[in-house]
Order: C-alpha cells, then structure tokens, then sequence
C-alpha cells in the first residue's frame, strides 16, 4: 500500500517538472526574453510584406516599444587650451567640470539631456531632444534594392550628422553629434555666441543605437549591422541605376573646368585652412599639379580630432580632366519622384554622379555663392543628411526626406570610395547669364577642408530640368 502510493506521488512531481520545464522554455524563446538577453538583436523577423513599407513606418516590434529609457555615458573632455591645430573659435580654458552625460526618454523619441558637473551650479539640462534625427535612416530613394540601401546605410554612418539646440534667447546653443569615424562615437559641446566653451566625446551604447534604428526603420538593426559597423568597404560595389532611376531625357553638354581661377572658399573653408597642409595651393590648376601630389589635409581620428601629424593623402590630378557631361531628366518609382541628374564624365574613367529633386527651386545667380544657405549641400550616398543642421532643420528633414544622391563610379558602374579619393560633397548652384543657364559645381575635398573643383556645365536656354 505504501510503496503504490510512493509511486504515485512520484510519478505527480515528474509530470510536474516536466510541465514546468516546458513554461519555461515558452518564456525564454518568447521575444521579449531574448532582447533582454541581447538589445541588439532580435528572434523574431519582419515579414516580407512588412519589409515593403516606407522606412518610416514604426517599428512595432517589443524591442522598439520597450525602450531603454536611460542612456548614461562617460564624457571625455578636450583639454583645457582645446587640442592642437583645433579648427574653429572657441574660449579657453575649455571647460573640465562636464564629466557625465544622461538621457532620459521623456516620450517616445524625444529626451531630455543632462550634462553632470562636480558643481552644482554647472548641472545642465536641455528637453525635446529627438534621437532619432542621428540614426541612419534608410532613403525612400533605396528602398528598391539592398545594394542602394547598403550604400545609403553606409554613408549616412560615414558622415558627421551634427545638431545645434538652442539654449536661450542670446544665440548660446547644445550641440550633439553622430561623429563620421565609426558607429558609436558622438560628440557634445556648447557654443556661446558661436564660441565654443565645452567639447567633449563619448560612446553612444549599441543598444540604444540598435533600439532607435530599429523604431525608423523598416529593417532590423541586426540585418544590416554590417553596414553600419566599423569602415565597410565602399569600394567595387556593383551600383543598380536602373533600380535607382529610369533615364526619361538626357542631353550630353560641353563643359568648362576654372582651373585658373582661386580655390573658392565658404565659413567652414575660412575655418580649416590649417588643416591643408600642402603650401601654395593658390589656383585649382595648383591643385592638379603633378609636382603638387599627393595634395595633404589633417587626418580626421577618433574619437574625433584633426591631426596634422598623421595627414591623409590624395592624388587629385584626375579632377583636370573632365571630358564632357550628361543633364538628364530621371524618375525614381519607388517614391514617384522626378529628378534633375547630372554626371560628369573624367578622362580616366571616373564619373561623378549627382540628382536633386528640386531644381528648380534653386535661384538663377548673377555671381558666386557666399553662404552655405545660397546654394544645394549633396553629400556622398543616397538621401545623406547635411553635415551640419538645426534641430528645426532635422525635424523638416525627418518629414521631408531628401531626395538627391551623389555618387563616385569607375567607367564599368562600379562604386568608388569618395573617402579615400579625397572628396566629400558637392555644392550645386546654377547661374544665368542672359539667355543661357549654367549649373555649377564646387567639388569639396576630404572633411570639406577645400573647394578641389570648379566645373560649369552650360544648358543654353533648354535645361532639361525645366521640362
């Protein structure tokens, strides 16, 4: 009698693990376990309808919702007289006392940033900061193939994605940045009258990166890490145009190359002139030289200064020769998008590829730009935001995404690294003269340190962006 009824209660704790073995198994593959276990990645994935939606599209997934409402960093100053060859104004001593920097989500998106001082009176706390606006964010221009949208990925993480937030009434402004070295580095500093008095990096968490990607996107951080990780290789990336644009009209120009003219030179040229580092660079034709090569600028190095003592350097002798260009009239489907295109076309075999949406929103000039703000910034990629923004500015972006890209292909299609070649971005104007309509280009070198270029494309009075 005994021994059954050992047997029976035996055999009730067996069937009682086994039933409580098995709730724990759903527990642990459930999503929500596996993303406390790894943030940056997540079991389950988008379905192919889901991966067809705008980028834009919230991301409904539980690692998106349950967000990481702290992110806690260690701040690592500039030194006190600002580090060597450092570009722009700033006051000094620059300040120590900064040494931590938090943010806390306040609703989804948005935080609030506190900057931690060993005095309490140098505390600092700044609202309404929108994260998002420093995460690539895929184009609607590549949504059509995973090669575009790697090469939109990769170079929105390649180039400096910097935010003022204004403080008070007087100008004095916050400034965050996603810095262009590599994932995860960003930088804070804090401007009076557009002097800098506080400079300071620190490493933004993967997971966070992971979990704010995730929320604007319509892929997940895990499929596309590699192109957002480390310096992916830019270079031999076979280019589907015809995924990119369907050519509607294209006309072949003759073109003018100003190598006799002076380097032009904007606010942020002015500012790094100590940064080229190769003398008596006083025409673009200086430029070409071939007694001139490689042409030297500071390197930019994490976590992110100009170095002089460890230059880059560029062979620019390609950019004498341009041979002709095309104007063209494309159309992007993906976003039912028209766009003015224009390539020119090198005697080596390089061609510079560039589109804007808006064309012809841009004013007809009797004289060269002399602000950023007088003419079109296209970065290298696909959608590139601008270097530099308000938080207003990001915020018109972010609902009005740009619809440009420029590009660096060999003579078979096939991407170039516009990073190692020396280049950066284009700036893009068009001139009138009488009946005739010119656009220009200023090719910008490495960290826009110098104009390497001045090519002028004539249209006559029949610019196909007009049409």
């Amino acid at each position: 009698m005994h021994s059954t009824r050992s047997w029976v209660i035996l055999i009730a704790f067996v069937c009682l693990g086994i039933a409580a073995w098995k709730v724990y198994q759903r527990k642990a593959a459930s999503p929500a376990t596996q993303a406390k276990r790894d943030p940056s990645s997540v079991s389950a994935r988008a379905s192919q309808k889901e991966k067809g939606t705008q980028a834009t599209k919230a991301c409904e997934h539980p690692l998106c919702q349950s967000a990481q409402a702290i992110i806690r960093a260690s701040l690592n100053a500039d030194v006190p007289a600002g580090y060597t060859n450092r570009p722009g104004a700033y006051i000094t001593p620059l300040r120590q006392d900064l040494h931590t920097l938090t943010l806390r989500e306040s609703q989804a998106g948005k935080y609030t940033l506190r900057l931690e001082s060993t005095s309490p009176q140098g505390q600092l706390e700044l609202g309404d900061i929108e994260l998002s606006h420093f995460i690539p964010r895929i184009s609607p221009l590549a949504q059509s193939h995973p090669k575009l949208r790697s090469i939109a990925l990769i170079q929105q993480e390649l180039n400096r994605n910097q935010t003022n937030h204004p403080l008070n009434a007087e100008g004095d402004t916050l400034w965050l940045a996603n810095n262009c070295l590599r994932r995860g580095l960003w930088e804070v500093g804090l401007n009076q009258s557009a002097k800098t008095t506080f400079h300071a990096w620190f490493e933004m968490p993967e997971s966070s990166y992971a979990m704010l990607f995730n929320r604007i996107n319509a892929v997940l951080y895990t499929e596309v890490k590699d192109d957002l990780s480390n310096y992916p290789q830019l270079n031999g990336i076979e280019v589907p145009l015809e995924a990119l644009r369907q050519i509607k009209k294209e006309k072949k120009r003759e073109l003018v190359n100003h190598i006799q003219e002076a380097p032009a030179q904007l606010a942020e040229q002015r500012k790094k002139t100590q940064l080229l580092l190769s003398p008596n660079l006083k025409s673009y034709k200086d430029i070409y030289a071939a007694a001139n090569q490689p042409i030297r600028t500071a390197k930019f190095s994490e976590p992110g200064f100009y170095n002089n003592a460890d230059p880059m350097q560029f062979d620019l002798q390609w950019l004498a020769q341009p041979t002709h260009a095309f104007e063209r009239r494309v159309y992007n489907a993906a976003t039912d998008t028209p766009l003015t295109e224009l390539e020119i076309q090198f005697a080596n075999g390089h061609r510079l590829l560039w589109a804007i949406a808006d064309a012809n929103s841009l004013p007809e000039r009797s004289q060269p730009p002399e602000t950023i703000n007088e003419l079109s910034q296209i970065t290298f990629g696909i959608g590139t935001p601008v270097i530099y923004a308000t938080a207003e500015q990001r915020e018109h972006t972010k609902q009005h995404p740009r619809a440009n890209y420029l590009m660096l292909l060999d003579a078979s299609g096939k991407h170039i690294d516009n990073h190692h070649a020396g280049l950066d971005q284009a700036y893009v104007w068009r001139q009138r003269h009488g009946d005739e309509l010119s656009w220009h280009v200023w090719i910008v070198s490495y960290e826009r340190i110098f104009i390497a270029a001045h090519i002028e494309i004539p249209t006559g009075d029949t610019s196909v962006a007009q049409h």
